[in-house]
């Protein structure tokens, strides 16, 4: 294993970041120490490897992937593409491509089998409409995990698919434990790389209390989430969150907020041309409007 390489990872991933030598040192070791580790003049044992990977949200397979496998691009490139073609729910596509690449050795490390098998998983569930293979497969995801007290944010996404599909099949007392586990595991993430997680965990968590009638904590997830929209500057979801908050009140028997907030995601729904929600929210709101008339 190249010294230069160690050091070459840690810089890249710490300035990714956005934390200094000083931050990533703390509690671990000095920031001398990781100015050398950095420059490639140590070695790190493996116990501060450890806890620098830890810090730096990544796993010790993620060292030895980028300086032992030339094919690593790739892989990152696969991953992506994959990604993209789920929130795109192009399922056929997923699966075609899993398929093709499933017996290629580079994808035989236990962090690649671990996202093939969670891809598996939803494609199983929106492919095949096959529940118990779905959870089999994304439930073969999570025993590949390091540690089952601190969860990557890989695995932590794993949970909300398992939430959702849980969700999706009237099981929302299991889809809540789920939710509630990963978004406990996400207060453990010491440098969170994508808040997009957070927003849809906290989404799908309030969608389900909204369902169980749990108003209230539904609206503290809902607000959770406008406030990380916000602090970020995302427009992720936050046409959602307005829209569950709205329906919370509505429940709550709080009409005229209820209104506003629907009003608001209508607003942030037709600014990102998403027509298909606008029209939802318009429909929402004349059956509200027709209630008050009667």
């Amino acid at each position: 294993m190249s010294i230069q390489r160690i050091g070459e990872v840690v810089r890249e991933i710490r300035k990714y970041l956005n934390i200094s030598q000083t931050e990533l040192a703390k509690g671990i070791c000095t920031q001398a120490l990781i100015s050398k580790i950095e420059r490639g003049e140590v070695i790190p044992s493996a116990e501060i490897l450890y806890y620098i990977a830890k810090r730096l949200g990544i796993t010790l397979d993620y060292f030895f992937d980028r300086m032992e496998n030339p094919q690593f691009t790739y892989v990152q490139e696969f991953f992506y593409q994959i990604r993209k073609l789920i929130r795109e729910r192009n399922y056929e596509e997923v699966s075609a491509l899993i398929k093709t690449e499933r017996n290629n050795p580079i994808f035989q490390n236990r962090e690649n089998r671990q996202f093939l098998a969670w891809h598996e998983g939803i494609c199983a569930y929106y492919l095949e409409q096959d529940v118990e293979k779905s959870l089999e497969l994304l439930n073969e995801a999570m025993k590949l995990a390091v540690s089952t007290e601190n969860y990557t944010e890989k695995e932590i996404e794993i949970l909300n698919s398992i939430g959702i599909i849980y969700s999706e099949e009237g099981r929302y007392k299991e889809a809540m434990d789920i939710f509630s586990m990963a978004i406990q595991h996400m207060s453990g993430v010491a440098f969170v790389q994508d808040y997009t997680i957070y927003l849809r965990l906290f989404y799908n968590y309030a969608k389900v209390l909204t369902v169980l009638e749990d108003y209230v904590v539904s609206l503290k997830y809902c607000d959770k989430g406008l406030a990380l929209c916000l602090q970020h500057e995302y427009l992720y979801l936050f046409g959602e969150f307005h829209y569950q908050k709205g329906e919370n009140l509505l429940q709550l028997r709080k009409k005229k907020q209820a209104i506003e907030f629907f009003r608001k995601s209508l607003m942030i729904f037709e600014l990102q041309q998403n027509h298909k929600f606008a029209q939802f929210v318009k429909k929402r709101l004349r059956e509200i409007e027709r209630r008050r008339q009667t």
